[in-house]
């Protein structure tokens, strides 16, 4: 969907807003989107640098130092993994309910002790030190251990110096903390469960999408952005993590750069704008970036990978956005824009956690990147469904398209293939047809000539009837025999056929033939048997001219009417007879009924000055059979 050009200079001011107001949320005030909302948070303790199990009041007392909460023991100088804090509290005289401690941001485990007393942790220690820097703490205690002046110790381990946390925390009776507790391990624990389940199960189905269009590779990329931010989450998600804390944290780290690179690709994809060079270098940089696995050890893991490889995932990521809107001030594509309204969340969220990592900022606000992935991913994912949905609504109408295409064609090649049967029975017929013709010819035609001759040798009363019979079955015979050949059926070749054969028969009667042939319909044709109509027609008409006028010229004319539509042939001669006389025979009758077999109109105009046989052809559509002679009602 295109955006109108009026619109496109609004939406971008529009987005520079949504961009500043997120900037001042989250990089320009306290960005902590996960603030407690609790009074008396304890933030003065005592620390003690000392990896010690046990609890000993007597080295706080010793070797203690003052530190406000959050410490960050990075920016503290401290190089150890186990930290202590002490601190004081009164009870007021509420000891009957059950109490309990929430921490809402500890790196990486911590052991309670209230009054000595050890309460609880949140894992059992073990190596590699379980992970809970993503998730509240919570521990439950009987109110037994309470004195109306109490004192906690907290033990708390890091996997490394460079990490280790402990944010304030809050002691008060359990049904005070219990709610505060449960919403954030709800937004910081169970929500990313959940949002991670859901990436692996949409990053399931766009790669069955992906298997069933592989050429569509925007479907596999998305898919393999997806299952890689969802391995990259675990490291919210997982306690006990299965390898050693520098494979882990190299795996976190490659798992983030590698799904920046697959977004890369999978926007100059989507929009159609490919960068060939920016893939090549982010490619090179994502391969470059797997040999953070191979560092001697976990200090130059945590260095290089939280200061140069998250800075340059900073640096494509910003191109991402920027490519964005360089295609939009472009095309003005709808798709584009929403586009850069996830992407900008996910570049501001990144560039938190960026100064988070690298102690420039509180780190007890924690880490947030990986809830930009919820909208980002409802996005994309409906693109893509609504592009999926697209390519079946075309495959299917492509698909109808094509089975009209294929019925149409096999209506054509059934046309075809009936033309062709019509072909071969034409050929077929035309060979019998040839076949009758020889026979006929050389059979009976060849009989009837030796009998012509052998009347013509003897001399009789009878012999020059006998003959004249003869001549004439011989002429008949020979019409019947012409009137099978199939190039007769075109009438240009039909009135050439006639020509010759009316010139024959007028040779030795004295009468002239006037030949008049103007203009001939292109698509007229005849059947033999309308062949054979048509010719007995016009020999009908020249015998009756011959013996019943004293003609000394018959004219034979041809011509299309453009009036009236119609082709017309005509015979007239010249020597007339009475009208009243000889009108009623078989002759004008059969005319009248071969007429009628080939569609024609037979009129006849009988005078004394004159007759004529005009029979007449619609050119346009068919009229009925009509014989007329004038002189008669």
């Amino acid at each position: 969907m295109l955006v109108k050009q009026t619109f496109k200079a609004p939406l971008l001011l529009m987005l520079a807003v949504y961009w500043a107001c997120i900037s001042a949320v989250i990089l320009h005030g306290k960005g902590n989107l996960f603030a407690v909302k609790l009074d008396n948070a304890i933030d003065q303790v005592d620390v003690l640098i000392d990896s010690t199990p046990g609890y000993s009041a007597e080295e706080f007392d010793l070797r203690q130092t003052q530190a406000k909460l959050p410490h960050d023991w990075h920016t503290d100088g401290i190089n150890s993994t186990v930290v202590w804090y002490r601190t004081s509290f009164n009870t007021d005289g509420e000891t009957k309910q059950p109490w309990a401690i929430f921490i809402p941001s500890v790196t990486h485990n911590a052991e309670i002790y209230i009054n000595g007393t050890w309460v609880g942790h949140g894992s059992a220690p073990t190596e590699p030190v379980p992970r809970h820097h993503h998730r509240p703490l919570y521990f439950e205690f009987s109110s037994s251990l309470l004195k109306p002046f109490n004192e906690v110790a907290i033990r708390v381990e890091a996997a490394h110096a460079r990490q280790g946390l402990l944010a304030p925390f809050y002691i008060a009776p359990s049904q005070q903390l219990i709610a505060t507790y449960e919403q954030h391990n709800l937004w910081k624990v169970e929500l990313i469960k959940w949002m991670t389940a859901v990436m692996l199960l949409t990053a399931f189905i766009i790669f069955w999408f992906w298997l069933a269009r592989p050429k569509d590779k925007i479907y596999g990329l998305f898919a393999a952005m997806l299952f890689i931010w969802a391995v990259h989450n675990l490291n919210l998600m997982l306690v006990h993590i299965p390898f050693s804390v520098q494979i882990w944290e190299s795996l976190t780290m490659a798992t983030l750069g590698w799904t920046v690179v697959l977004m890369i690709y999978f926007n100059h994809n989507y929009v159609g704008n490919p960068v060939i060079l920016v893939e090549r270098a982010a490619l090179l940089f994502a391969v470059a970036g797997l040999g953070i696995f191979f560092l001697p050890d976990l200090n130059q893991v945590l260095q290089i990978g939280y200061l140069i490889w998250d800075s340059f995932l900073i640096i494509f990521g910003s191109y991402a956005l920027c490519h964005l809107g360089y295609v939009f001030w472009h095309r003005r594509d709808l798709d584009v824009y929403l586009m850069m309204l996830a992407g900008i969340p996910m570049l501001i969220f990144g560039l938190h956690d960026i100064l988070i990592v690298n102690h420039l900022r509180d780190r007890s606000e924690g880490l947030i990147i990986q809830y930009s992935a919820i909208p980002a991913m409802a996005l994309f994912t409906w693109f893509l469904i609504r592009r999926f949905v697209s390519s079946i609504n075309e495959f299917e109408q492509l698909n109808s398209q094509l089975e009209t295409r294929v019925q149409n064609r096999e209506q054509q090649l059934e046309h075809q293939y009936q033309k062709l049967r019509t072909l071969e029975n034409k050929q077929i017929l035309s060979k019998e047809r040839e076949r009758i013709m020889r026979d006929m010819h050389d059979g009976i035609g060849g009989q009837l000539l030796s009998l012509h001759t052998f009347a013509a040798s003897h001399e009789h009363e009878h012999s020059q009837l006998f003959r004249q019979k003869i001549s004439v079955c011989l002429s008949d015979l020979r019409m019947v025999i012409d009137s099978l050949d199939p190039t007769l059926a075109n009438v240009a070749t039909l009135l050439g056929n006639l020509r010759n054969r009316l010139e024959s028969q007028l040779q030795g009667t004295g009468v002239k033939l006037l030949w008049n042939i103007k203009n001939l319909p292109e698509d007229m044709h005849h059947s033999p048997r309308q062949s054979l109509h048509f010719m007995r027609i016009i020999q009908e008409a020249v015998n009756n001219a011959i013996k019943h006028s004293a003609t000394e010229s018959l004219e034979f004319e041809a011509d299309i009417d453009p009036h009236q539509q119609l082709f017309y042939v005509a015979i007239k001669d010249q020597g007339g007879k009475d009208p009243s006389k000889n009108t009623t025979g078989r002759g004008l009758a059969n005319m009248s009924y071969r007429a009628g077999q080939i569609g024609a109109r037979c009129q006849v105009t009988l005078s004394p000055a004159g007759s004529c046989v005009r029979l007449e052809f619609p050119l346009s559509e068919q009229k009925p059979v009509i014989t007329q002679i004038a002189g008669q009602p």
